[in-house]
C-alpha cells in the first residue's frame, strides 16, 4: 500500500471509527436508545467485525498492483464492506438526531448530520478515484455476505439480550 493511499483510507477510517467511539461511549454511560442497544451497536463486537474488515482491505492492498478486474472488483467487494459497518454507525446516529435521542454532549458537535456524511463520503471519493479511477465503486460490490453476517450479528446480539433480561 502505498502512502499516498494510506493516508486517503486513515482519513476516511478516522471519521467512521469516531461514529464507533461516540456510540460505544453512549452505551458505556447508558445514553443509548433501546432500539439501538438491541442491535449490538456500539459494542466491541460491532467494532471488532469492522477492524476484521479493514484487516482485509489492507492485506489485499499489501499485496501491491492491482492487475486485473477480479482483483479490483475482490477489493471493491471488502473496502465496500468494510463501508456497510461506517454506514450503519452514521445512519444510527443521524436517525438518533432525526427523534432528538442524542445526548447534547454528542449534538451539539454536529454528528449524524447531512455535511458530515458529505465530508465522509467525499474522502470515500478520493479513495476510489486513487484506486480505481472513478468516485462511486459501491453499485459493483457484492455485498450479500456482508448483510448476511450484520442481520445474523443482530439476531444473536438480541436473542442474547432477550435471554439475559428473562433470566
Amino acid at each position: 500500500m502505498t502512502a499516498h493511499i494510506e493516508r486517503l483510507l486513515s482519513a476516511e477510517r478516522d471519521r467512521s471509527s469516531g461514529w464507533w467511539k461516540i456510540l460505544s461511549a453512549m452505551r458505556a454511560h447508558n445514553q443509548m436508545p433501546e432500539w439501538v442497544s438491541r442491535q449490538g451497536i456500539g459494542t466491541g463486537g460491532d467494532h471488532g467485525r469492522y477492524r476484521a474488515a479493514q484487516d482485509e482491505v489492507n492485506r489485499y492492498l499489501a499485496n501491491g498492483e492491482l492487475e486485473s478486474s477480479d482483483e479490483q472488483a475482490a477489493l471493491i467487494d471488502l473496502l465496500e464492506a468494510e463501508r456497510t459497518h461506517a454506514l450503519c454507525w452514521w445512519s444510527v446516529l443521524n436517525t438518533m438526531r432525526a427523534r432528538k435521542q442524542l445526548p447534547d454532549w454528542v449534538r451539539i458537535h454536529h454528528i449524524g448530520t447531512g455535511p458530515e456524511y458529505d465530508r465522509y463520503s467525499a474522502e470515500g471519493i478520493k479513495v476510489n478515484m486513487t484506486l480505481f479511477g472513478m468516485q462511486y465503486v459501491r453499485s459493483q460490490a457484492n455485498l450479500d455476505q456482508v448483510e448476511a453476517e450484520r442481520r445474523e450479528f443482530r439476531q444473536t446480539f438480541a436473542d442474547t439480550v432477550i435471554t439475559t433480561i428473562r433470566a
